[in-house]
């Protein structure tokens, strides 16, 4: 079975491509069809229903949103600590 592989492409916030954030995307060579069944194959036994090709998509798409999303936090984060009063100058709020 392959990996998800990670890429670096631009990130959209808002209107604007911001870069250096990356998103998850099915490995080559591998169909979405393929792809769906192995996501049936691995979530069906956490599932108390029989799962569709169509919760396969929404299973693949919110797991990748959802690091998409941790790599948004971790890059802001990052961008924080290498820039610390960049933040109290602008009236943010630090945790």
């Amino acid at each position: 079975m392959g990996t998800l592989e990670f890429v670096q492409p631009p990130l959209i916030i808002g209107a604007m491509p911001r870069s250096g954030v990356g998103h998850l995307r099915k490995p080559m060579g591998v169909s979405s069809e393929q792809l769906q069944k192995r996501t049936i194959e691995f979530w069906q036994p956490l599932a108390n229903r029989s799962l569709t090709r169509e919760d396969a998509r929404q299973i693949t798409e919110n797991l990748g949103e959802f690091f998409n999303l941790l790599n948004v936090w971790a890059a802001s984060r990052d961008n924080q600590e290498s820039h610390p009063d960049a933040e109290s100058k602008s009236g943010g709020i630090q945790s």
